[in-house]
Order: C-alpha cells, then structure tokens, then sequence
C-alpha cells in the first residue's frame, strides 16, 4: 500500500498519537451499552481504488468505519443497513476502544490502509491529524451541504471549535457531554435535609453532613480529566497560549486542589482515589450507596439507573467557585484523507449527525448530543436529568485545545495525572507537587 504523505516522521506521528498515554479529554470520557456489530459477510475479494489514490483489500464495495466500542447503538446499525440499501454498498464497523483505536488509526496512516469514516475522541485527533494531512478538511463539503445540515449554526459552538484549526473543519460532532455535574442520590439528601449544592461552599457543607453510616458525601475520580472543572471553576486556566503557562494563575489552581485534597484527608468526606484504568469507581460507589454525590458526566446516568433503580437519581448544574465552568467531552467523526469512499463517508456523517437520529440515540442510551435544537427539543427538556445536561453544555470548555498541536501532549498528560494524583492520593502538599508538574512541562511548549 502506498504510504501517505503525513508531514510526520514516523517517531514524529507515533509521538504525537500520544501513544502510551492519553489526552486529558481521552481518558474516561463516553462509555454505552454496545449492541449488535454490522459485519461484512461477503466472500469476493477485490481491490478498489478511490478518489484519494490508495488501493487497498476490501471485500466487496465497503465502507469501513472505526467506533469506539461502547457506541455501536442500534439507532447507528439501523442506520447502517438503511445506508447500505440505499447506496449499494457494504458497511463495516469496527468497534475498539480508544486507546486501541488511536494505536491502530496511527499505523494505518503510515500503512495507508485506513478506515472511510473514523470517530474521534473529542480531543485533539481531527486538528493534529488534519493539519499534518491525514484527514481530510471537510470545508469543501460544509459550503456545499452545511447550510442544509445547520453546521456550523445549530451545533454548539465548543464542540464546532474543537474542531477546527487555521480556519478549516477537519471534523463534524457527533455526541457532545460534558464533565462537572453534580450526580445525587435524591434520598440521602432528603433524609440528611441537605439540597443539591450550587456552589463550592454549599458542596463542602453539603459533605460534610452527608458522611458517617458507610457513606460518603461524595467520591472524587483517580481520573485527572475529572479534576479540570474544578480547576475552570477556580477562575484558573488548564494552559494559558499567550504565555505558555499551565494552571495559571497558580494560586487560584491551588485552591482547586487544596479542595479537593481537604475532602479527602481533612473533612474526610471521600475516600482517597485508588489508582485504576477505569473512571467507573465512583459510579459504583454511588451505586451501591456508598456515596452521596459524585462529580461527572451524563455517561453514568444509563449505568446508574440500570444498574440502581431503586435510587432517585438527581442532576444538578456545575458548580460554582469563582466562575461557573465544565470540561467539554464528546466526540466527532472525520475522514481519513486516504478513506477509498470519502463521498460516501460524507453522506454517512450527515445522516448520524441529523437531529432524528441524534434523539434515535438519546432515547436508546441517554446519550447527549451537540445540537442546539436537540437541547431545545421537546423531548430533552422535559425530561429533568437530560435537561440540566443539555442546559450546561454551553458552560463546556475544551481545556486542551490551546495544545491540539504539540507533539507533547502525551508527556504533559502524564505530569498532570501524576500531579492530580500525588496530591489526592498521597497528600503530597499542593504547592510541592504543583512545583513538580510546572518544572517537568515548562520544556514541553
């Protein structure tokens, strides 16, 4: 197969795919219920030859997708086998997680043997990749069908921006969530006579009377990505651009870890993090009752209430601090620039991307979404739990999008986690292992 041209290295693309490590917005961001794969069945192997110039082996006429695992809904394979139909064409979907799917994505860009349509995690995927060449800028396809389709107008513009660097569109929204919420358990804070918090101060409090008896007031993530609310919300930057500065102003990032280290060794009101590969800890803690409240995002609203129905689940809006503030979180689908059926592709993305499918999708899974008149539809704003989200979705901030485009953001992810992590998990003292973080990644932009 040829190679595509990239301009990368090898070690260059290798480095910036981060692999061995992820963005701060890729680590626990979305998780679903998966449901059934469309697979190709057929049996005649040919090669094609498409608008891009790579040949590459494909059984039949296919249009090969990569997804993430967990989001392989019905409303998506439905879909599919309506695509197939109508365009004479074979879909393929090829369901990983995202770390599988970021190591895999990368070889084939320098294989060439890529998928016609690849989702991306929300983070800097579609910009890195797109300003290098390896997806394609979807601007020649905006002018011709955005204003039909309402892009950029009906998608909130966060999740648009993400997206785009030198004034080019390298990718389209698919879902859009958000982190920072306030997940309660309805029952325990009726009988602790404790109303869902609305500010720092109130969350504190709030706690604090909600600790003893087994439970605790709330359980903070060993996910790092889980603390960047609370630092947007303390009225610091993740990563300032003008002057190159990470948690800036230091002292208000300060007291967005000092909080977070006092709830835990201080007021004791939730248990130190444990070190893991999975986000979910807390969501099973609140589960089974062991927490009153935890800080995240609408993914654990289906796990919660399937896995829990005897609990009143209750949503309330990011807190708080200084500012008001959540993380941006979703993800998007864009096309390889060596995709055989990029057309088609294109076609594809509007149909997943249309407000009937996107409350298809929704009402499957809960899912949230990043168009403005799905946020307005009937439908979401009657119901009390999708309504907060949908509300909180323009306070999103996508906190490393200044660095979609350095090379170290696998390295500069790492020193924060390790940060995040000495300081609720160790009760390394906030300054010592701020200091830390700030000497490892000064050299990193």
């Amino acid at each position: 197969m040829n190679q595509p041209n990239n301009g990368l290295s090898r070690r260059s693309l290798l480095k910036a795919a981060g692999i061995g490590g992820l963005s701060l917005a890729s680590a626990g961001m979305l998780a679903g219920c998966s449901v059934g794969l469309n697979k190709s069945s057929g049996s005649s192997s040919t090669k094609g030859k498409g608008k891009h110039g790579v040949t590459g082996e494909r059984t039949g006429k296919e249009l090969v997708i990569y997804m993430n695992a967990g989001h392989i809904y019905k409303a998506y394979t439905d879909l599919f086998s309506r695509f197939e139909k109508e365009h004479n064409i074979k879909v393929t979907v090829n369901p990983q997680q995202w770390p599988d799917l970021q190591t895999k994505l990368t070889a084939g860009f320098l294989s060439g043997d890529v998928p016609d349509l690849c989702e991306e995690n929300g983070s800097w995927w579609s910009v890195r990749w797109g300003t290098a060449g390896n997806v394609l800028a979807l601007d020649d396809y905006i002018a011709k069908d955005g204003k039909a389709m309402g892009f950029p107008s009906d998608f909130v513009k966060a999740g648009v921006e993400v997206r785009q660097a030198n004034g080019s569109t390298y990718a389209i929204p698919l879902h859009l969530t958000c982190n920072g919420l306030i997940f309660y358990n309805k029952g325990l804070l009726d009988a602790a006579n404790v109303d869902a918090p609305k500010t720092w101060d109130e969350f504190t409090e709030a706690c604090k009377a909600l600790t003893g008896n087994g439970v605790y007031g709330a359980a903070l993530n060993q996910d790092s990505s889980y603390s960047l609310p609370w630092v947007l919300q303390a009225g610091a930057d993740y990563f300032d651009a003008s002057s190159k500065k990470f948690l800036t102003p230091e002292a208000a990032a300060a007291k967005s870890f000092a909080l977070q280290q006092n709830m835990v060794y201080k007021y004791k009101s939730s248990p130190a993090p444990v070190a893991s590969v999975s986000y979910s800890g807390p969501q099973k803690m609140f589960s089974a009752k062991q927490s009153a409240m935890i800080l995240t995002g609408p993914w654990d609203i289906s796990p919660i209430q399937t896995g829990s129905a005897d609990i009143e689940l209750g949503i309330a809006a990011p807190l708080t601090g200084k500012t008001q503030s959540a993380t941006l979180a979703g993800s998007g689908l864009m096309i390889p620039a060596k995709s055989q059926n990029a057309d088609l592709a294109w076609e594809l993305i509007k149909e997943m991307t249309k407000l009937k499918t996107e409350l298809a999708v929704t009402t499957e899974t809960g899912m949230t979404m990043p168009r403005k008149s799905w946020a307005e539809n009937s439908a979401v704003k009657s119901d009390p739990l999708l309504n907060v989200v949908a509300k909180s979705l323009p306070l999103a901030v996508a906190t490393d999008k200044p660095l979609s485009q350095n090379n170290n953001i696998a390295s500069i992810t790492t020193a924060y986690t390790t940060m995040y992590q000495q300081i609720v998990s160790q009760q390394t003292a906030v300054d010592t292992a701020m200091a830390k973080f700030q000497s490892t990644v000064k050299s990193y932009v």
